[in-house]
C-alpha cells in the first residue's frame, strides 16, 4: 500500500487541537496531535481502503451503534472551529459525523438528506453554536465519492473547501457561542451511538482557527496535483468572416440630439426596449446574451467581461451564485467576446480566464401591446 504519511505530516504541520487517521479499528481514538487527548470505542466499525492519487487509505465506518467519544478540552469550546476530514460513500441521510454533545448546541457535522434540502446530494453541513435554519444550504454539496473536506466555522459563518476548492461566499449557520462551558465531549461517527454516520471517514483533523488559503492548497496539490497555470502558445485565427463595415457599421452623425422629438405614428406603437435612438435618428434591434459560469460542472460567481471585437470593453458582470449571467442592451448586428475571469480580487487563480469569441445576442421577444 502506497503511504498516507505525507498527509499525516501537512495536518500536524497545521497544529491540530486533535488528530485521529481512524485507520485502526482497536485504536480510532488515539490522538496524534500534541495535546495526545485520546478518545475511546464502543459498538462495531467496518472499514475500506480507498485510493486517492496514488495514496491508499484506510477508512471507517460504524456498524452496530459505532461511537467514539473524545474528551472535553478548553480549545474545543470557542467561536473558531475548523474541521477537516476525507469522506466517501456518503448517503442520502439525515446522520451524524461528529458533534460536541448532542442537542445541536455547540459544533457540530452531519449528512443533509433530500428530504432537507432536495438537489444537492451527497451533502455534508455543520454548524457552531445554536444551529440556524440556513444550514441545510450550506456546506459541502454534490460530492465526489472520494472528498477532502474543510469547514471552517467562524463568528458563525460557515466556509467550506471541498478538493481544494475553497467556495467564495459563507453563510451563517449558527450563533458562533457555544452553549456548553465545559465537560461536553465530542462524538465521533454518531449523536451518543444513534444516527450513525452513513459514509467512510478517515484523517478527522480539529483545529481552533481557520486553516488558510496556502494550506489549504497544499493538501489539493498533495492529493489531486498541481494546477498552477502554464504559458500557452499563442497563435491568431480569423473567427470573424463578416467585413468590418459588416460587423460595426459606420456612423454618421447630423447633428440631432441624441434623443430627437419623435411624431407619434401608429409604426411607433411598438417602440420599446428592443430598439435604441443612435444620433442619427435611426433606430437599432437590441438584444442580449444570457450563459453559465461552470467549475467542475458546478455553477459558480465569477467576474464576466463582455467586449465588442476590437476588444473595447462593453459592460461587465457578475455571476449569480448559481453561475447564471447575462448582458442586456446589446446590438443585434454585432458580434462580442466574453471572458469569465477566476477571481482575480483574491490573489492568484486557480484556473486561466476562459473566453467565448464571436458570440451573437439573442433578439428580445416582441411586446404585444
Amino acid at each position: 500500500m502506497a503511504s498516507d504519511q505525507a498527509l499525516r505530516d501537512l495536518i500536524l504541520a497545521s497544529n491540530p487541537i486533535g488528530y485521529y487517521p481512524l485507520d485502526e479499528v482497536a485504536y480510532l481514538g488515539h490522538d496524534l496531535s500534541a495535546l495526545a487527548n485520546h478518545g475511546s470505542q464502543s459498538g462495531s466499525f467496518n472499514q475500506q481502503s480507498k485510493s486517492l492519487s496514488g495514496m491508499d487509505l484506510v477508512m471507517t465506518k460504524p456498524g452496530s451503534a459505532g461511537l467514539m467519544v473524545i474528551p472535553d478540552r478548553a480549545e474545543y469550546r470557542g467561536g473558531t472551529i475548523t474541521i477537516e476530514m476525507v469522506v466517501a460513500d456518503v448517503g442520502d441521510s439525515n446522520t451524524v459525523w461528529l458533534e460536541r454533545g448532542s442537542l445541536g448546541r455547540n459544533f457540530g457535522v452531519q449528512n443533509i438528506s433530500s428530504s432537507q434540502q432536495p438537489g444537492i446530494q451527497p451533502s455534508i453541513s455543520g454548524f457552531i453554536g445554536s444551529a440556524a435554519n440556513t444550514v441545510r444550504q450550506a456546506g459541502a454539496h454534490k460530492l465526489p465519492s472520494l472528498a477532502h473536506v474543510v469547514m471552517l466555522f467562524d463568528s458563525g459563518q460557515l466556509r467550506v473547501a471541498t478538493n481544494r476548492f475553497l467556495l467564495d461566499g459563507s453563510t451563517v449557520v449558527g450563533t458562533s457561542t457555544q452553549g456548553d462551558a465545559g465537560n461536553t465531549p465530542i462524538h465521533v461517527f454518531s449523536r451518543s451511538g444513534a444516527i450513525n454516520a452513513d459514509g467512510y471517514m478517515a484523517h478527522l483533523a480539529i483545529y481552533n482557527r481557520g486553516l488558510t488559503k496556502e494550506e489549504i492548497s497544499a493538501r489539493g496539490e498533495l492529493l489531486f496535483g498541481d494546477i498552477s497555470m502554464k504559458p500557452l502558445p499563442c497563435a491568431m485565427t480569423i473567427g470573424n468572416e463578416e467585413t468590418a463595415e459588416q460587423c460595426a457599421p459606420p456612423i454618421d452623425p447630423q447633428g440631432q440630439p441624441l434623443y430627437p422629438a419623435l411624431p407619434i405614428t401608429p409604426s411607433l406603437a411598438a417602440y420599446d426596449a428592443m430598439m435604441m435612438i443612435i444620433p442619427d435618428g435611426r433606430s437599432r434591434p437590441m438584444g442580449y446574451i444570457e450563459n453559465l459560469v461552470t467549475v467542475n460542472g458546478e455553477g459558480v460567481s465569477r467576474r464576466v467581461l463582455c467586449l465588442d471585437q476590437a476588444g473595447n470593453l462593453v459592460a461587465d458582470t457578475r455571476s449569480s451564485a448559481s453561475g447564471v449571467y447575462r448582458f442586456d442592451n446589446l446590438w443585434l448586428e454585432r458580434r462580442y467576446m466574453l471572458i469569465a475571469q477566476d477571481d482575480p480580487e483574491y490573489g492568484p487563480a486557480d484556473y486561466n480566464a476562459v473566453a467565448a469569441d464571436y458570440q451573437k445576442p439573442t433578439p428580445y421577444p416582441p411586446i404585444n401591446r
